[in-house]
């Protein structure tokens, strides 16, 4: 029996979710239009027909999933290229930071009211700079394409009737909005799969590398600047974390299409 609504044999005025192999908690009262009786017995098992719009929405997560999907392996270079950078930038920029500080503590201690001459930024530091704030802005977008696929992957499930814990819009706003983007963008993609689905537990990994790979760069950074090596090394941790999540967002990505063209009845 497909996982779909079906009138609850329990009580037949509220349909109750079928996940493919048992009756789940998730229940929602009968649509104004649709018939309280509950169906013949040779009724369960078969899908009802998608409304008119299914194959449009369907054909639209398919648009956004290749584009979502063709950003992610980009994602994997521009993780690996910007973490790079990162580090070169630190280890020029750490040493001069140490040095101004000092000279300024040194010149605050002896009672200069005349700030102390500081030394020059490294060549080539205002360079590196640069290009990690555009492969920044590129991992922006990277995040921009995956979000509007999940926006339009979140709307499909929606009007299928799978159970969600937030509506499209604020899914997708949990990619962005600090605080919410700890835990929305797990249930986001979470809710994109019927319960007990197997594809679940992508979304717990996704999210895992997610959370690490922010995480682990934030931290790093910190440490980098009291012992460089060490710091070195935990951002490059974050980094294989990072790889993970753009390598995590495609499984998703295939796996969701698959999920979803089954509830539409399209192969």
């Amino acid at each position: 029996m497909s996982a779909a609504w079906f009138p609850d044999p329990n009580d037949p005025t509220r349909l109750r979710y079928w996940d493919g192999e048992r009756w789940t908690e998730h229940t929602a009262p009968l649509p104004a239009a649709a018939p309280a009786a509950t169906p013949p017995a040779a009724a369960p098992g078969i899908l009802a027909p998608p409304p008119m719009s299914a194959q449009a929405d369907l054909e639209s997560e398919r648009a956004g999933g290749r584009r979502a999907g063709l950003a992610q392996l980009v994602g994997v270079v521009l993780v690996v290229a910007y973490d790079a950078l990162a580090l070169l930038m630190l280890r020029d920029l750490v040493p001069w930071m140490r040095d101004s500080l000092r000279l300024i503590f040194d010149a605050a201690e002896s009672g200069s009211s005349a700030p102390p001459p500081l030394p020059e930024m490294p060549r080539g530091l205002e360079v590196t700079q640069g290009f990690t704030q555009l492969l920044w802005l590129a991992l922006i977008v990277v995040r921009i394409l995956f979000a509007i696929w999940v926006y339009r992957a979140a709307l499909l499930a929606r009007r299928a009737g799978l159970p969600a814990t937030h509506s499209p819009g604020w899914t997708v706003a949990g990619f962005f909005v600090p605080v919410i983007s700890l835990w929305f963008p797990y249930q986001g993609l979470r809710d994109l799969f019927p319960p007990g689905n197997p594809a679940r537990r992508t979304a717990r990994l996704w999210f895992t590398a997610y959370l690490a790979h922010l995480v682990l760069g934030t931290v790093g950074v910190g440490i980098a600047f009291v012992a460089l090596p060490a710091g070195a090394v935990v951002v490059a941790l974050g980094t294989v974390a990072g790889v993970a999540q753009m390598l995590l967002g495609r499984a998703v990505i295939k796996q969701s299409l698959e999920a979803h063209a089954q509830l539409v009845g399209s192969a």
